[in-house]
Parts: C-alpha cells; sequence; structure tokens
C-alpha cells in the first residue's frame, strides 16, 4: 500500500527575499553606473548577460514542456524550480532595452551607410534590419510568457482540483510551442551573437 507523501510549503524568510531584491537594485544600479564609466564594454557585457540569461529562461520553458508532451511524472517534483527559472524572462527583456538604445554600437549592419557599399549586407538587408529585429524580439518574448503563464496556470489548477484535464490541455499546448521554439531560439542566437558579424555564414 502506498503512502501519498505531503510535502509541507516552506517559505523564504522574508529577510532573505528583501537581501535578494537589495543585491538585485544594487546590480541594476551598477550596470547603469558602468555606462557612465565606460559604455562599450558595459553594452558588450549587457549582451553577454542578456543571452546567458534568455538560454536559461527559455532552456527551462523548453524543458517544462517537454515534460508534459514526454509524460515525465518524475520530474513533477521538480517542477517548481523549472517554473521559476522560466519566470527570468522579465529580466531578459529588462537587459535588452539598453542594448535596443546601443543597436548601431554592436551592428555594422544596422548603419545605413556601411549597407550601402556592402552588396553582402544588402544581400542580407530584407532580413538584417533594425525593425524586423525589434518585431522579431517582441514577438518572441508575447509567445514565450504567454505559453509560460498557461501552463504554469493550469498547473496550479490541477495542484487545486486534482483533475488530468489540465495536463491534457498542456500536453496540447506544448506540441503546438517547441516548433516555435526549435525555430525562435535558433534565430534569438543568429540575431543577436552570430550577426554581431554581418558577413557570417553557414
Amino acid at each position: 500500500m502506498s503512502e501519498t507523501m505531503i510535502t509541507p510549503k516552506k517559505p523564504l524568510p522574508a529577510n532573505f527575499v528583501k537581501l535578494g531584491w537589495a543585491l538585485t537594485l544594487i546590480g541594476l544600479v551598477l550596470v547603469g553606473i558602468s555606462y557612465l564609466f565606460d559604455p562599450q564594454r558595459a553594452l558588450q557585457n549587457n549582451l553577454i548577460g542578456f543571452t546567458f540569461l534568455a538560454s536559461v529562461a527559455g532552456g527551462s520553458l523548453f524543458y517544462f514542456a517537454l515534460e508534459y508532451i514526454a509524460g515525465a511524472v518524475w520530474s513533477t517534483p521538480f517542477r517548481r524550480i523549472t517554473e521559476f527559472l522560466v519566470m527570468l524572462l522579465p529580466f531578459v527583456i529588462l537587459l535588452s532595452l539598453p542594448l535596443f538604445f546601443h543597436l548601431q554600437d554592436l551592428y555594422e549592419w544596422t548603419h545605413k551607410d556601411v549597407v550601402a557599399l556592402d552588396k553582402v549586407l544588402q544581400s542580407k538587408e530584407p532580413y538584417l534590419n533594425v525593425q524586423f529585429f525589434v518585431i522579431r524580439f517582441v514577438v518572441t518574448m508575447l509567445i514565450w510568457l504567454g505559453i509560460f503563464f498557461i501552463l504554469r496556470a493550469n498547473s496550479l489548477k490541477q495542484d487545486v482540483d486534482k483533475d488530468q484535464k489540465h495536463t491534457r490541455i498542456n500536453i496540447k499546448f506544448s506540441i503546438a510551442f517547441l516548433p516555435f521554439f526549435a525555430i525562435s531560439i535558433c534565430f534569438f542566437g543568429f540575431v543577436w551573437l552570430l550577426w554581431l558579424c554581418g558577413h557570417w555564414f553557414s
């Protein structure tokens, strides 16, 4: 006869949470100050931190959806940890803001005078342009966040009513999401990192 193990909820101490937010605020202030003293280096560091957090949040979202498709019951107790990591997405968006204001300091293909003299960049201009760059990012973030909130909402509902229909709904959303994720995560890496060199080919 099996027994159901109930793990009591243990929230973090209030002082610990306050310390975490205080350190986050201090970090953001230091990032802002770094732009005043050495903007080019701050920009490059910002890009590294931004793409690192995006890979953690995006990878966790992929794992979250994959759990449902694979029917991975063993990972259910760890699901909240995965969800916590996906919640880095708002910080990813926050870190992207300084980059959008300094695109011309990072990417040569944002300079019209440079593109006008470069046939390679001209051939890529329908894809490598600022407007499409921004649209791709906004659409990607909206869909990533949207699917996450749907999966998490159903997961929390199931904790209350124990209804398996929430799992079935999440499986359907996960199946629809993974092809988009496979494409969007590749574009994410290509645009932000590989196209630091506008002449990159593969």
